[in-house]
């Protein structure tokens, strides 16, 4: 008579059998999204270049005239070779990065708690484009098909080339210290720019700061222009004084 544990087993079996009979699927759920998301980003972007050249120079990215096609670009043709699965590891790479500058230049301020990284889309699409360079387009894909033509496999772990193995090592060592040092940052620093402003005429809205809500994500942005006003050598009080009295309606 079979034991609870024997029964347990057995269902084990019965799903892992049966679910990997999909194990094509996640990559091609990945390659899907990313390669639709970066061909329709890519080619918007493409027909709007100056709308993107306008919108890279208020994030303050160097020579935005240039990086605007060229990210427009890449995100075109990388999405369409991930889409079809043709060289998409090294086509993902690209995205990675895009996607990393898109986090640190346009979201940077949205970050208020480290939880909230994960809430980005950015981040989704990030992960995803890592799935495909690390596990591959999966099996109904172009590079699946050439390695079919061409009779291309990976080394089995014992024939591993010294030079592989150290790189992948030092890839996983830099990824895992990369991941150490950020989390430590992250927890040890503080993302309120309010904390930064010790300036006693500021108090109520160093207070502000603090609370939940749009007054508090109004009262950080406000400490932002206050900070880069120091950093000018200006007056904050009355840099911020001068914006009001230009923000009033005419009739007051």
């Amino acid at each position: 008579m079979a034991t609870m544990k024997d029964r347990i087993l057995q269902l084990h079996r019965f799903v892992v059998d049966t679910v990997r009979h999909l194990d094509w699927l996640p990559a091609l759920l990945a390659r899907v999204t990313l390669g639709v998301v970066f061909c329709q980003s890519g080619w918007g972007k493409l027909h709007n270049l100056e709308k993107v050249t306008a919108y890279f120079t208020e994030l303050g990215l160097p020579h935005p005239e240039l990086q605007a096609p060229f990210v427009a670009g890449t995100e075109f043709v990388c999405g369409w070779l991930v889409l079809l699965g043709l060289f998409a590891r090294v086509a993902s790479v690209p995205l990675v990065v895009t996607m990393l500058v898109a986090t640190i230049t346009a979201k940077a301020d949205e970050l208020k708690h480290y939880g909230d990284l994960f809430g980005f889309t950015e981040w989704t699409y990030l992960a995803l484009a890592v799935v495909v360079i690390v596990h591959g387009p999966g099996a109904p894909s172009l590079d699946a098909l050439l390695a079919r033509v061409f009779k291309l496999t990976p080394s089995a772990p014992g024939e591993e080339k010294p030079l592989t193995r150290m790189l992948g090592r030092g890839l996983t060592a830099a990824f895992a210290a990369t991941m150490v040092i950020v989390s430590a940052w992250w927890f040890g620093a503080s993302h309120n720019p309010c904390d930064q402003v010790k300036d006693a005429r500021f108090a109520e809205l160093v207070k502000a700061s603090q609370g939940e809500g749009d007054e508090a994500d109004e009262a950080q942005g406000t400490c932002k222009q206050i900070l880069g006003w120091i950093k000018e050598g200006k007056d904050p009080a009355a840099e911020l004084k001068k914006e009001e009295e230009e923000e009033a309606p005419s009739g007051e």
